[in-house]
């Protein structure tokens, strides 16, 4: 491995292990502290109504939150993008370049959920009580995007963890088979949401342990990047 591998190896781990932990405790963030709305709706069902007067209660945390993610999500672009020119052939079978750029392509994808929310959501919040439509709509755009997003990052990590998992310097097996199991139930989970069949509160573990685990893998090629300059 030659000294400009070693170096991208030393950025694109970093890159991948930093974002990948703030992503982990902003869901933690999320589920017990932003929480759920109160439901007012017929079954328990939170309304739009119920959503928006939520926002507006934590609207400090939830704006902090999404610049936290916004920073994360970056991260895991340029993670994706710089991983997939070198040929770090975790499984030394199959290249995981393509993997790497699935999981890029999800975050850039991803990225564009934080401009809506952060520079939309204050404007609907405030003609709100006049054009209610305006929230909607932008809460329909927000949810299509973050789950089709999430669902591509979570595929294209699964491949890595894939190809990954018979690796000499990447992540124990056993390590990379939970990364296979949790990417590919939040795949699933991400799918059955834009489809309405599962609740993002219940992908919240899955999402934490994959992001954990992808958290390891960035500080493990980091560290042979830092092996191999030495």
């Amino acid at each position: 491995m030659g000294q400009d591998q070693a170096m991208t190896f030393r950025w694109g781990g970093a890159a991948l292990c930093v974002g990948s932990i703030l992503l982990a405790l902003a869901i933690i963030g999320y589920v017990f502290i932003y929480g759920q709305p109160e439901a007012s709706g017929a079954d328990g069902v939170i309304t739009l109504d119920d959503r928006v007067n939520h926002l507006q209660t934590n609207w400090n945390f939830a704006q902090a939150m999404w610049r936290i993610e916004t920073v994360a999500i970056v991260l895991l672009a340029v993670a994706g993008f710089v991983l997939q020119h070198q040929n770090w052939n975790p499984g030394d079978r199959t290249s995981p370049r393509f993997a790497w750029s699935l999981m890029a392509t999800g975050a850039v994808f991803l990225f564009m959920l934080y401009p809506l929310m952060l520079g939309g959501y204050p404007e609907a919040l405030r003609n709100y009580e006049t054009e209610p439509g305006l929230m909607a709509v932008l809460n329909s755009i927000a949810y299509f995007v973050f789950y089709f997003g999430s669902a591509t990052m979570f595929l294209g990590l699964a491949t890595v963890f894939t190809l990954g998992r018979e690796s000499n310097g990447g992540i124990p097996s056993w390590l990379a088979m939970t990364g296979i199991i949790v990417c590919l139930l939040g795949f699933t989970g991400m799918v059955g949401s834009l489809f309405g069949y599962s609740k993002i509160t219940t992908l919240a573990p899955f999402g934490v342990v994959a992001y954990v685990v992808a958290s390891y893998l960035g500080f493990s090629i980091w560290r042979m990047g830092i092996q191999t300059d030495s």
